[in-house]
Order: C-alpha cells, then structure tokens, then sequence
C-alpha cells in the first residue's frame, strides 16, 4: 500500500511540476507577446493619430490622409481664427463671411489652385480681395499661411515649389477708420487703427448726427474684433447696436474718434445711414396672426418676431423691398428665383398673405 503511495505521490508532484513549468511558459510567451502587440500599437499609434503630431509630422505620414489633416488642424484654425466674420454655422450670426469656409470641398478646391507656397486660399488669407484683410502677417514662416502650406503638402504631395512674396495687387488702405457697414436693425461695424502702432487697439468714440462738437457720443469701447479692418495687420474692428431711437428710419450720419498719441483723431465719417426698429403694432401682429401659422416651419427654422423681422426688412423699404419682394416672402413661396429646402409654402396663399399684411403694418 504504501509503495503505491509513494508512486501516487510521485506522479502528481510531477504533473503538478509540469502544469507549473508549462503555466510560466506559457504566460511568458504571452507576455512577450503583449508586448511586442502593445509597442506596434504604441508606434503605430503615435504615427497615425493626427492629434498628437506637428502639421510637418502629419504631412510626412503617408498613413494621414488631406481630410484628416483638414478635420485635425485646418477647421479648427478657421473656426477659431475666422468666426468674428464668418459666422460659426451651428450659431445664427450676424456676420458677412460667406459660410463655405466651413466646407472642406470648397476649400480644398482653394488649396488646389496654385502650388503649396502659392494658391488661391493663400492668396486669400494674404489679404488679396479679402474683406478680413491681411490674415498672415508672419508669412509662410508662421501660422496660418504655414499650416495651409502643410495641408497641401498632405492633401497634394511635396510639389518643391519655392516661397516667395504673395503680390498683393490691392494698395493697403491708408484710412486709419472706417465704417464698414450699419444693418438694416441697426447694428454697427467698422473699424479704427493706429497707423504707427498696428498691433495697438485703441479706443474709439462713436458721435451720432455730427462731429464731436455738435453730434451725440453714442459709444465708447476699444476697436478689437476679429474682421474686416482695412488689411491691417491685427484686430481692429468694432461692432455695436444702435439705440432705438437711432432706428427711427431717418438718414442719420456717424462719426469715428480715435484716442491716438493721446488726442481725440478724427477717423472717419460723416457715415450716412437708414435703421429701422420694430414696432408694438407689428409684433402684436406676428404673435397674433403670423407665427400660428407657422407650426410646420418650427422642425427645421428658428420662429421669432426678431428672426423673421430680419428676413421681412431684406431689402428695406428704402432698397425698393415690398410686401411682394422681401426675403421672407421670396423663400416661403420660393419666388424671384429663391429656393426653399421645405418647397413651396405659400401654394394656398397662407403665410404669404399674412407676410404681406405683416409688411403693410410694419413699414406703412
């Protein structure tokens, strides 16, 4: 009994011995294994993942492909750089920038039109029929001239263009201040500059119905926006809404003062301009007997007194708009060569003919 004991005992110590042996082989290899799988993962990581590499990394990597690029770096530099006049599309804005600067087809045509050191979008971006101005003082050494030059490179290849100074056909402005323009609701854009200090913001004083001397200070705040401002290098445009009392549909005119060097510069103006304002009789209208009418419209558009006001005064009345011509009108019945994702909305004469009556109350 006890010889078959001991032959028992042998055999399981051996078989536990070699489980243990074939275990810590095993969990070897597998370690090895992992790894070998977690730095090839590491690397490749490292080599294709866009938010962890330089414009000049991801340019390099055949791995990266132009739509990454644009998605990684380009938008986010022009959502960032590029919103104080094109409006951000997920926001309603009142800007003048045309929204394609969002959409990667146009731009990418941009980008293809010319060579990585001179294209079309460069040539944008330097100032050249560009209402933004100079947007790469730095040049193609500095963002982000630099960056778009890298976009082509990874959209493109290396086409070993050589830099050279983009001409710019347009003289800079030598104004020191403008007004750019005053909305139909009175709002106001323009924009002033120190023209011996460019990086400088200065502060502006804005006079209604004439200068200093004999007009109304209506604003006082520091020209320091991102838009348009003449082509110079910087942020200097200012932008601000007029009292309802400006909105009266008057000519009325504007002023810009500048502190400069101490003293108060005349910079621009006399600026003409018509605002109009909204009125209790016509509110009361829309909230009454137009915007009921407008349930089906709420899926897809923003249903407001202001919003559709906006539409209603484009063009003004002193611009030849009627109750027959506005934008409002023209989109909701798809006329005078408008178009209406949500089609013909006027075909049974409702909200149309009470759009006209809204016009009738607002502006008669």
């Amino acid at each position: 009994m006890n010889f078959y004991k001991n032959i028992l005992g042998i055999a399981l110590t051996l078989a536990v011995c070699a489980c243990g042996e074939g275990t810590e082989t095993t969990d070897k290899k597998a370690s090895e294994s992992k790894t070998a799988t977690e730095e090839k993962t590491e690397k490749e990581g490292t080599e294709t993942d866009p938010e962890t590499l330089t414009p000049d990394q991801v340019a390099a990597n055949a791995k990266i492909s132009g739509k990454q690029f644009w998605e990684v770096k380009i938008y986010p530099m022009i959502e960032f750089s590029c919103k104080g006049c094109h409006a951000d599309p997920r926001f309603k804005r009142e800007k003048d920038g045309p929204l394609t600067v969002y959409n990667y087809d146009k731009v990418v045509a941009m980008l293809k039109d010319g060579t990585s050191v001179n294209n079309a979008l460069l040539r944008k971006l330097n100032g050249i029929n560009h209402e933004g101005g100079n947007r790469c003082p730095g040049g193609l050494d500095a963002a982000p001239c630099k960056t778009i030059v890298e976009w082509y490179k990874a959209e493109f290849g290396d086409d070993g263009a050589v830099p050279a100074v983009i001409e710019n056909p347009n003289e800079v402005s030598t104004e020191s201040g403008a007004f750019t323009r005053v909305t139909a609701i009175g709002k106001v854009f323009g924009w002033a500059v120190d023209k011996q200090n460019l990086t400088a913001k200065i502060e502006v004083n804005i006079y209604v119905d004439g200068n200093k001397d004999s007009g109304e200070l209506v604003k006082t705040m520091v020209a320091g926006e991102s838009g348009p401002d003449g082509n110079h290098t910087g942020d200097h445009q200012f932008s601000f809404e007029l009292a309802d009392k400006y909105r009266d549909r008057s000519v009325r005119s504007l002023y810009i003062y500048g502190k400069i060097g101490g003293a108060d510069v005349l910079l621009a103006g006399p600026f003409a301009f018509v605002a109009y304002n909204y009125s209790e009789a016509g509110r009361t209208y829309y909230e009454q007997t137009v915007e009921p009418k407008l349930t089906a419209c709420k899926s897809c558009h923003i249903v407001s007194y202001a919003t559709h006001f906006a539409s209603l005064i484009a063009p003004t009345p002193a611009n030849n708009g009627s109750k027959t011509n506005n934008e409002l009108i023209n989109k909701a019945g798809t006329r005078n060569g408008m178009k209406h994702g949500g089609g013909n909305r006027c075909g049974t004469s409702s909200p149309c003919t009470e759009f006209e009556q809204w016009w009738q109350i607002e502006f008669k």
